[in-house]
């Protein structure tokens, strides 16, 4: 049976922001406490501005499933450019072929994500709104799936 997930709906205008870093402090009362101690974490949906017509990576600190060779928080989504009536200014769109589900612990306290252009360089929106799909998993199924993963030694 599947759960049922949690949105959390993050204004850039309501974090702490440094830069091209976003951080917001979660009120525990938001989160149902009934849930498990892990979940999968994905950008459901996002809309911001870019000025100048620029692709974005969003990256999100503390994915525990993901590698980067760059050594940089993970990636969460992908911005590109969409320019449908060839207008002199684009909009950005969200690629979310399949959405990139980051393990991380429950009911986080802080949420950080942070925007860059393609080549790394720092992006700051002026303004932005992140949507964020919390998926819990119940502990014993995560365990059983772990353990099914493993590969005797040989």
């Amino acid at each position: 049976m599947e759960t049922i997930p949690e949105y959390l709906a993050l204004y850039k205008d309501d974090a702490l922001s440094d830069g091209n870093k976003f951080t917001w402090n979660i009120n525990q009362s938001y989160y149902s406490n009934s849930r498990g101690p892990i979940c999968y974490v994905s950008l459901v949906q996002c809309i911001m501005d870019s000025p100048d017509n620029n692709e974005v990576v969003i990256k999100f600190h503390s994915g525990q499933n993901q590698i980067t060779t760059d050594k940089q928080p993970s990636v969460l989504g992908l911005m590109s450019m969409s320019n449908p009536h060839n207008q002199t200014n684009g909009h950005l769109e969200l690629s979310s072929s399949e959405p990139i589900k980051l393990l991380i612990n429950s009911r986080p306290q802080k949420i950080t994500i942070q925007t860059n252009n393609l080549d790394n360089t720092s992006f700051t929106p002026t303004d932005a709104i992140f949507i964020l799909k919390l998926e819990y998993l119940p502990l014993k199924k995560e365990q059983d799936n772990l353990i099914d993963q493993q590969y005797p030694k040989l």
